[in-house]
């Protein structure tokens, strides 16, 4: 994979703000601007699984109107599975020829 100087310092300012005491919810921000503008994306959302509540909360919504951040929190708070559903497939080590 070949990674671009632009996109080599988008990368660092992540890793930077990965390594700073800023609150949960500030690096999500954060870090979610950057991968915006690695990815050239157009919208960015985050969210937490709440193992207490068994769903997705905390969310954090970038270049998002309201209404579609409050439809987007609706459907993944009830309809995706919890990260502890998935199953770890086993994969088969390589075998010598």
């Amino acid at each position: 994979m070949y990674v671009t100087a632009s996109e080599s310092r988008v990368l660092a300012r992540i890793f930077g703000l990965l390594s700073e005491d800023l609150a949960e919810r500030d690096v999500r921000e954060a870090v979610g601007h950057h991968l915006l503008e690695l990815l050239e994306a157009d919208y960015y959302a985050s969210f937490v699984w709440q193992d207490a509540a068994g769903r997705f909360d905390k969310a954090v919504f970038l270049n998002m109107l309201q209404k579609t951040s409050q439809i987007m929190t609706a459907i993944i708070s009830t309809t995706i599975p919890s990260p502890s559903s998935f199953r770890r497939v086993a994969t088969p080590p390589l075998s010598r020829r």
